[in-house]
């Protein structure tokens, strides 16, 4: 990100501040500004088609416990376990399919619960365009979940 003007940037700066937006200091993320940024890149970016989906900001740790745990509620005996991503994660778009056998003729069937996780033990002290970006990678992640061929 530059001080190039573009709606998105002004967008994030109208709501966060300059300094922040286009400065390389830490910002502090949590799960009302990640659902604050989610409703502008939304907006500006995705034309408000996607719906709103949960943004939590969680250290690694916390991540795995509480995704397996979704994971959990939807595994059948034949399953296998949950197994955790990998510690480099930035972010985590999560969404359970449903569908046991994929035939392309059929749509996938998902649980209700999505999710997007920023990994608070990578990010702590980055600065708004490195955050900026992991949660719009994850978006895109549920706009082609949403829209695509996932």
């Amino acid at each position: 990100m530059d001080e190039s003007k573009s709606i998105l940037l002004d967008a994030f700066a109208d709501e966060f501040g300059t300094d922040i937006v286009f400065g390389r200091v830490t910002f502090k993320v949590n799960d009302t500004k990640s659902e604050k940024m989610f409703s502008i890149f939304n907006s500006v970016l995705f034309e408000n088609k996607l719906p709103v989906i949960p943004v939590k900001c969680m250290e690694y740790f916390k991540i795995c416990e509480t995704d397996s745990g979704i994971y959990n509620k939807y595994r059948q005996p034949e399953d296998e376990p949950y197994v955790n991503p990998p510690e480099t994660i930035y972010g985590m778009h999560s969404d359970i399919i449903l569908n046991k056998i994929f035939k392309y003729d059929e749509p996938l069937r998902f649980a209700k619960e999505e999710v997007i996780y920023l990994n608070l033990s990578k990010l702590t002290g980055a600065s708004f365009p490195l955050i900026a970006a992991t949660l719009c990678h994850e978006m895109i992640h549920s706009y082609d979940r949403h829209f695509g061929e996932y």
